[in-house]
């Protein structure tokens, strides 16, 4: 799903001369490549795309959040923490700013003490519980936000892009239909396997690409967001290859949208290997 964050900084060209180099080696929305045998200096990195389970209204497309604090719902999670768990992650990374770590650290002080009731989102009901699990003293913030100019694209493609439009609007209709079914009708569990099937991220990537058509005969209008998500996410790959040290286990919860872009990122670098959610869930 397309997210929508705030703030944009950095130079789009030299965002995408990276983007291109790193997608040359790791192939973009291909298939998962074989896992290689582990050994002790790679880090093994679990991108973990997931629902907002408390829908916090920046994405383009919004689905309202059903209620996860029910018993049911919180005895789903914690099966779901089980099965993170297993992993045996080192460190957990969160989507959220890498500058306002603090802030997220001491959130998770507070709870690790019995300080702080957990708030219904998946940073804090995923994230914090597999982390307290494991004994880890802290939890790592490597999200970077900046500007996503989508209503720049919808306004021009308005004007000049009927089809978009029309492509645009059954995705947001279905994306709400879908998630909405989903929530009332399947399990945590069940909806973060469907979520990181290799079909499902593959198919995440779409739109995106559909974007950067727009205006693509005059004003590149949609190449515009498609260049700041892109920087958003190797931001966020280039944090989490800072926190990463030889022999590391990784569990990286974030927006499924952003899981297409990460696990190339992941693929592409000679020190590390991805690992599939479904070996867990």
């Amino acid at each position: 799903m397309i997210d929508t964050i705030r703030s944009a900084t950095g130079d789009p060209l030299a965002v995408v001369a990276a983007m291109t180099l790193i997608l040359g080696v790791s192939g973009l929305g291909a298939q998962d490549a074989p896992t290689p045998p582990e050994d002790t200096a790679s880090v093994r990195l679990m991108i973990l795309g997931t629902y907002h389970f408390a829908s916090p209204g920046q994405d383009a497309i919004n689905v309202e959040a059903a209620d996860v604090m029910t018993p049911e719902k919180q005895a789903e999670i914690r099966a779901v923490v089980d099965d993170l768990a297993a992993f045996a992650p080192t460190k957990v990374a969160l989507e959220y700013p890498r500058d306002r770590g603090e802030t997220l650290d001491s959130v998770y002080q507070a709870h690790r003490e019995g300080r702080h009731e957990l708030t219904p989102n998946e940073r804090q009901q995923l994230g914090f519980r597999v982390a307290a699990r494991m004994g880890h003293e802290r939890v790592h913030a490597v999200d970077w936000r900046n500007d996503f100019a989508l209503d720049e694209v919808v306004a021009w493609a308005q004007q000049h892009d009927p089809s978009f439009m029309a492509y645009f609007q059954e995705l947001r209709e279905r994306i709400e239909r879908e998630g909405t079914r989903e929530q009332g009708t399947m399990t945590v569990g069940e909806i973060l396997r469907r979520t990181n099937a290799r079909e499902e991220v593959h198919e995440t990537f779409a739109p995106y690409m559909r974007t950067a058509e727009v205006g693509a005969d005059s004003v590149y209008v949609g190449i515009e967001p498609v260049v700041q998500y892109y920087e958003r996410n190797l931001r966020i790959f280039a944090n989490l290859a800072r926190i990463a040290e030889p022999g590391d286990r990784i569990l990286v919860i974030f927006g499924s949208g952003h899981s297409p872009f990460l696990r190339a990122f992941v693929r592409g670098h000679p020190g590390m290997v991805l690992v599939d959610p479904l070996d867990y869930l």
